[in-house]
């Protein structure tokens, strides 16, 4: 019997990531990939201000040096004139090409009076302006009207020479040398990554694969299996609490095997030993090692026959635990009554007792009287049975009251059904009714009837096999998830043995 649950909660979908983020190999190859990368652009970053903070200061000196050179040709010539000394600085000024010294310029004060060069035609007050600011500026560079100069500049007494040259090549190359050296970075940073790949596919990867493929072994039942030792302190520490973990568990299964198996002796020694003939076949299936399942057939002491099947919530040890104390209370009872209404009240009362909250179970009691014309069955709360006719018709043996185990004052009704030489009576628990295909579709008790329909000649053990086959077929090789047992009885055989007895 498979006690009814709400159905439980999903657990709340987690943030997801990408499925090539979730391994520690990426993870570490991203996390020092990226550390790396970030310390060598700030580097970069860094060693290009650097750089070009000095190739600025370097060009302004040269430009510097070169307005030293004009101070003394151009104290020597203003005793000739302004003009002269107009002439001189085009000359020199000339003399510088765009290609070596882009923007080139050159301004000079003589006292109050201003001579720029004309010879490249940038003479203006806007370039002598600027050319002015940028001599103040730190490091005499100036960005305006999107033209950047560095200007370098000299004074002797009342004259200034002032010289100019655009700061873009110097820029332009500082650029270039950076880009290249990021760019030789990021290809030794590639090879790095494929070697540190490497390491960690030999160091981390293959050998976190080889401890999962032994929990895995261990998972599918491979007890006892151990991995090998790791050349790292971490993964052989991991490997060998994974081996430990294995044979602690090899040795428990052991120990849980043995005490299964004991109680499964000890349940079989519970249920009565039946030679399947014509007056009686057994079908009993456990969904595990032990069942809930019970059956029985016991002389009442009016020398009557007694015929019980019974199924305690659950399966597996907890449900057998109740099953053996169905089996000793019964006994009680019998021992005492022949009523079938004294039965089941003697076996509720001490069933609450022992039994714990949830637990319950149902039962299905037939009694057989050699001498009466009729059979007498109580029904506490079972899967419906069956009598079958040799007419072909079908009579159910319904619900005649609630659980065991449930009030300790129920009652049940004792129902009587006339019987004939060649009835044949199944008893079944709900195990067959809902067993379910893949599809999760139960076999059902309308297909259970469909096959017991014209059975009622057949004998006990061709009803069981005719039942259990149509079962098998319905759920394949589906799981099985609740007892099943059937117990098919031709009634006058039984009882005629049972008057032989």
């Amino acid at each position: 019997m498979t006690p009814s649950r709400p159905d439980p909660q999903s657990a709340p979908a987690g943030p997801t990531r990408p499925r090539w983020l979730r391994s520690l190999r990426a993870r570490l190859l991203v996390s020092v990939n990226l550390v790396v990368a970030l310390m060598v652009i700030g580097g970069l970053t860094l060693d290009y201000r650097h750089q070009l903070a000095g190739e600025l200061r370097a060009y302004r000196a040269a430009l510097s040096d070169e307005a030293r050179a004009l101070l003394p040709g151009a104290a020597e010539l203003r005793h000739h004139g302004l003009s002269t000394v107009q002439r001189y600085v085009d000359a020199v000024c000339a003399a510088m090409q765009d290609r070596s010294s882009p923007g080139h310029h050159i301004v000079v004060d003589i006292g109050d009076d201003t001579i720029q060069a004309q010879s490249h035609n940038r003479d203006s007050d806007v370039i002598l302006t600027q050319i002015r600011m940028g001599a103040t500026r730190p490091g005499g560079r100036l960005d305006a009207d999107g033209v950047p100069l560095v200007v370098g500049d000299a004074r002797s007494g009342d004259l200034r020479a002032f010289v100019a040259e655009r700061s873009e090549p110097v820029i332009a190359r500082i650029r270039a040398q950076a880009l290249a050296r990021l760019l030789t970075l990021t290809g030794i940073g590639v090879i790095g990554a494929l070697l540190v790949n490497i390491v960690l596919m030999h160091q981390v990867t293959r050998p976190v694969s080889e401890l999962a493929r032994v929990v895995r072994r261990i998972g599918a039942g491979e007890l006892g299996a151990r991995p090998g030792r790791f050349a790292t302190d971490e993964l052989d520490l991991l490997a060998g609490e994974i081996g430990r973990m294995s044979t602690d568990l090899e040795h428990r299964e052991r120990d849980r095997a043995a005490h299964l198996s004991k109680a499964q002796r000890i349940q079989r020694r519970l249920l009565p030993a039946v030679e399947p003939d014509d007056a009686v076949a057994v079908v009993y299936r456990p969904a595990d090692t032990v069942a809930g399942d019970y059956y029985d057939l016991l002389t009442l002491p009016d020398g009557s026959l007694l015929v019980c099947i019974a199924d305690v919530c659950g399966h597996g040890v907890p449900a057998a635990m109740g099953a053996a104390i169905l089996k000793t209370l019964l006994l009680s009872a019998t021992e005492r009554y022949t009523s079938l209404s004294e039965i089941p009240r003697h076996i509720n009362e001490r069933f609450l007792r022992v039994s714990l909250t949830e637990d319950f179970a149902s039962m299905v009691l037939v009694r057989l009287d050699p001498t009466l014309e009729h059979l007498e069955f109580v029904n506490a709360g079972h899967e419906p049975c069956y009598l079958l006719r040799a007419t072909g018709d079908i009579q159910r043996l319904e619900s005649t009251g609630m659980l065991l185990g449930v009030s300790p004052d129920a009652c049940w009704k004792t129902e009587r059904i006339a019987r004939t030489p060649l009835d044949r009576l199944v008893l079944l628990t709900d195990g067959v009714a809902e067993a379910a295909d893949r599809s999760g579709r139960h076999f059902g008790r309308a297909a259970l009837v469909a096959e017991l329909e014209n059975r009622g000649r057949q004998s006990a053990a061709e009803i069981a096999n005719a039942i259990i086959s149509s079962l098998d077929n319905h759920c394949g090789d589906a799981d099985v998830n609740d007892d099943q047992t059937i117990l098919v009885l031709g009634v006058q055989e039984l009882l005629a043995r049972q008057v032989r007895s």
